[in-house]
């Protein structure tokens, strides 16, 4: 439970530098696919953070089964 808060803190401080700085739309995406800390900003505080909705990308079975995959990471059909 403490991992998954950190973790949507980190997110979305991580979003909000990149919005600022004016970076690559992509960067965000990157940063969380490379699976490593280094890029990321340190934790948003909790005060104020509100989940006002989520959305989801449609279920692709020929992803893996996950909606989330990056074109690169999706497993190969074996047909």
């Amino acid at each position: 439970d403490r991992f998954l808060r950190r973790m949507v803190r980190v997110l979305v401080s991580t979003a909000i530098r990149a919005a600022v700085q004016g970076s690559d739309p992509l960067e965000l995406r990157r940063i969380v696919l490379a699976g490593r800390r280094d890029g990321a900003a340190l934790p948003a505080p909790s005060t104020g953070l509100c989940l006002s909705g989520v959305g989801y990308e449609p279920y692709d079975a020929s992803a893996g089964g996950a909606a989330i995959h990056a074109p690169s990471a999706a497993p190969k059909n074996s047909e």
